[in-house]
């Protein structure tokens, strides 16, 4: 069993306490209607947004620009880096911004500082306020008093690197509603105001605000508290909760006040429609006579991404036996198309959720964690999404119902990304301890296909180079320090052929790369016309690497000098451990499409690098590449009509009409566009439906004091053994050679379409 790994100072109240919680009522999540009051405000969610951040950003001078008034950035910061962003503010206007890190395959320690106009005078800074991580940061409503462009600097603490980082960033322009007593059960609860901003005040130790308000499924909600909204140096350790979740509240509190001013920062995802309620509160033993507070939450509407379908598994009502014990699940996909984004969820009881590693494989045999030991024996109910875009990974609580999460912070769903859908999937789920069992009651996945590359009307995609390193090695170059790219077949587990053929470039062929190495494969010049419309450069990849703290995969394209990154290795170490008996997975990414626009290099010569460099210590399967082309929109010939004479009037001398030969309509050329690789659009296959969680009431003597779990961060020191898995697929993956166009793989941004 591995080493069970604990939860972030995070707090988990019962619905059903006594004192102020007693008249509380069970309450279940009610669908929306058009009646519901919810939040309409113009930038919320209209104005909200989310965006990749774009290197270089380390000075004001190149600061990423944030023009939403609501704005989610994931980035990350690589050794002794920052990142700068900058916003536009109004004078009397206040902004909000908290980093989550708990998904970070790195340091989970930032600090967050707000910057004048002249990008050097500090406003308001801060390093540990925030919860997801316990390390993160949150600047809460801080005030403005000129009209300019003010910039927010994102830096891990010391040299440390957090990978990735969401930088939630929220421009508050209306006066906040005061609240309204009373408002400290449900029934009370004070309904949230279309500008999201609450000016508060807890009377006592004991007082509680609730407020309400709608969600739609999917729908992911920032929540800041401003503990010190005056700016006077009064700070109190107050706390903030989002519920219902399985009949929980889930509450979000560093405990600290020597940050002033002091402030918490909430984060989640929602599964399902409908009301839900924000509490404010405190466990102190004292608090000001006067404890002020700002309150502002912010909605992320559900992000829309066309050409998704869910595909559900009839392999179900399976029983997680008592004993330790791996039992599977498949599901089929019928619909052959690039991934774009994949998501899946999960319904299953188990009487000690702590038990149960579960990973995905794919159709090609890679095997992916999803989750490891998380939740608590007190939570035997899960019912939730797993999705790379969710507010907070699994782990962060115990309640695992009612919410999407990200996977563990050591896993993305996005090795997944790029592969083909078609074929059998299958959910593991490894009991590692023995004493307990469950029922795994449905599961689904949600795969969306990329769209295919876009030339403007006018054009038309054509082919500018292209090679499939089955005559030959395309003319590419390999050196460095113990450089270990290779030209032939891969035959080392789990990174077993090519893409298409037999043929492609991977470091060492049949083994590991090198340790403390420097290997760079570089493709020969190429000349990029000044086409018409965009140029794209597109290839396949497959990998398996140690964390990136300590080996680093990029690939990027140049001039005479290599200058724009186009792909980067962020994660951790691709092996999994799980079960009773530490089982060892290899785990690998698919072989994955990437198209990226270089159309910034028209009219130039240009080479494409693909570089890793390792330390000295675990050496895994490393990365491949087939199938390297670049694509361009050429303009289509514009048709030229034919000259037709200008009749002249000649007088006719005879009395007879001379015939006069009426010119020919020229025919316009026909011109057939180029195919798409649009996927068929196949019957939506019936969904099995998840059902309700019940909810049994609590009693009414449940104490009043829930404990703190506090538990040290996880430990991301990697491992220095790996085990050879006894599962690792032999067969090569089979791959059919892609058609003319193809899917596009942008930044990470919203999914509408």
């Amino acid at each position: 069993m591995r080493l069970r790994i604990g939860f972030i100072g995070l707090m988990i109240a019962l619905i059903g306490l006594t004192g102020s919680f007693r008249s509380f009522k069970q309450v279940q999540a009610a669908p929306s209607n058009a009646n519901a009051p919810q939040i309409q405000q113009a930038s919320i969610p209209h104005g909200a947004v989310r965006i990749k951040e774009q290197e270089n950003n380390n000075t004001p001078a190149t600061a990423n620009p944030i023009l939403a008034s609501s704005a989610i950035v994931r980035g990350n910061i690589w050794n002794g880096e920052v990142d700068f962003y900058s916003i536009q503010l109004q004078a009397g206007q206040r902004v909000s911004a908290a980093t989550m890190t708990s998904a970070s395959a790195g340091s989970t320690d930032s600090l967050l500082s707000l910057y004048a106009p002249n990008g050097t005078s500090l406003i308001e800074t801060d390093d540990d306020d925030g919860t997801f991580g316990s390390l993160g940061s949150v600047i809460s409503s801080a005030p403005v008093t000129a009209t300019a462009t003010y910039y927010l600097r994102v830096s891990g603490f010391n040299t440390a690197q957090i990978r990735y980082y969401d930088l939630y960033v929220r421009i508050l322009s209306e006066p906040a509603t005061a609240e309204i007593e009373s408002n400290n059960t449900i029934a009370l609860a004070q309904l949230l105001p279309t500008s999201g901003s609450i000016a508060g005040v807890l009377s006592s130790t004991t007082d509680v605000d609730i407020f309400k308000f709608n969600l739609n499924a999917g729908d992911t909600i920032y929540t800041s508290l401003d503990l010190n909204p005056e700016r006077d140096s009064t700070n109190w350790d107050g706390r903030v909760g989002i519920a219902l979740f399985n009949n929980f509240i889930l509450y979000a509190n560093d405990t600290s006040t020597t940050s002033p001013p002091n402030a918490e920062a909430h984060f989640m995802t929602v599964k399902e429609s409908g009301t839900y309620y924000i509490f404010v509160s405190t466990l102190a033993s004292s608090i000001p006579a006067a404890a002020t507070y700002l309150l502002d939450v912010s909605v992320f509407a559900a992000e829309q991404q066309a050409n998704c379908q869910t595909y559900t598994s009839n392999d179900v009502a399976k029983t997680i036996p008592t004993t330790t014990s791996l039992i599977t699940s498949s599901l089929t996909i019928p619909d052959s198309f690039f991934i774009a984004d994949l998501d899946v969820s999960i319904q299953l009881t188990h009487t000690a959720m702590i038990d149960l590693d579960v990973q995905l494989q794919g159709p090609d045999g890679n095997v992916v964690g999803l989750f490891s030991d998380i939740g608590a024996t007190t939570q035997t109910t899960m019912n939730l999404a797993l999705d790379d875009d969710a507010a907070i990974p699994i782990g962060s609580f115990t309640v695992v119902a009612g919410m999407h999460y990200s996977p563990e912070s050591t896993y993305r769903l996005d090795w997944f990304d790029g592969g083909r859908s078609a074929g059998t999937w299958t959910l593991l789920i490894h009991d590692d301890f023995a004493g307990n069992g469950g029922v795994l009651q449905n599961w689904s996945i949600r795969a969306c296909a990329a769209p295919p590359a876009n030339c403007p009307d006018g054009t038309t995609l054509t082919t500018i180079t292209s090679n499939d390193f089955e005559a030959n090695d395309g003319g590419f170059t390999h050196s460095g320090i113990n450089d270990s790219w290779e030209y032939g077949t891969p035959s080392a587990a789990p990174l077993i052929g090519s893409y298409s053929g037999v043929n492609s470039w991977k470091t060492n062929l049949d083994g590991p790369y090198l340790a403390s190495s420097v290997a760079n494969l570089l493709s020969p010049a190429i000349n990029i016309p000044n086409l018409a419309g965009p140029v794209y450069l597109q290839w396949h990849q497959r990998y398996q690497l140690e964390n990136a703290s300590f080996d680093h995969y990029t690939a990027a394209i140049g001039t005479g000098i290599i200058t724009k990154t186009l792909y980067e290795f962020d994660a951790a170490t691709m092996t999994n451990q799980v079960g009773s008996a530490n089982t060892t997975y290899q785990a690998s990414t698919v072989w994955s499409r990437q198209l990226h626009d270089i159309s910034e290099f028209k009219g130039q010569s240009v080479r494409t690098l693909y570089h890793l460099d390792t330390n000295s210590t675990i050496q895994l399967a490393g990365v491949a590449i087939d199938d390297f082309q670049i694509l361009g929109c050429v303009g289509l010939p514009t048709a030229t009509p034919t000259e037709v004479p200008t009749a002249t009037n000649t007088p006719i001398v005879s009395e007879t009409p001379t015939n006069t030969v009426m010119p020919t309509e020229t025919e316009t050329p026909s011109i057939t566009p180029t195919e798409t690789n649009t996927p068929t659009n196949s019957p939506t296959p019936s969904i099995t439906p998840t059902g309700s969680v019940s909810v049994t009431p609590t009693p009414s003597n449940t104490p009043t004091n829930t404990p703190t779990i506090t538990v040290s961060p996880t430990n991301t020191s990697t491992p220095t053994i790996t085990v050879s898995p006894t599962n690792t697929p032999s067969v090569t993956p089979s791959a059919t050679t892609g058609p003319t166009l193809i899917p596009v793989y942008l930044p990470w941004v919203s999914k509408e379409a």
